[in-house]
């Protein structure tokens, strides 16, 4: 097998294992999405700064093979002071994330096809300059 040959097939198995990589640990997994949920009036809460803080709630989606975008009910928000406007989701839960995992897994796939048919028409140039050259060394 001549070098150039050999760098094909190193890169093709190299970008088919990232293909894989993405499939097992990024395309089947669940994804999640931090929902805006307004401002959190509450006092020093534990881990949430002080009062008047902005707040998003985060949210577990389906993963971009699901036809949904989530399923079940949402998280409930924290209660607030009396008095004070309770939170609610500012916009609809997982719909951005799961529209922007497909459009950036079809992006992958472009970019992972790509890369075959390119390796495929070096091979063929490869092997057709081969050919031209051990002819002209012939005559």
């Amino acid at each position: 097998m001549s070098s150039g040959r050999r760098s094909i097939v190193l890169a093709a198995s190299g970008v088919l294992l990232w293909f894989i990589a993405i499939m097992a640990f990024w395309a089947f997994q669940p994804s999640t999405d931090a929902v805006p949920s307004g401002v959190d009036q509450r006092v020093l809460v534990v881990g949430r700064g002080p009062a008047n803080t902005p707040f998003s709630q985060k949210v577990t989606c389906n993963s971009l093979f699901s036809s949904s975008a989530r399923s079940g009910d949402l998280p409930p928000l924290p209660d607030q002071p009396a008095g004070v406007t309770p939170l609610k989701y500012q916009r609809t839960a997982c719909t951005a994330v799961h529209r922007e995992s497909r459009l950036l897994f079809a992006i992958d796939t472009l970019a992972f096809l790509g890369f075959f048919a390119a390796g495929g028409w070096l091979l063929v140039r490869h092997r057709r300059s081969l050919a031209g050259a051990s002819t002209l060394v012939a005559t």
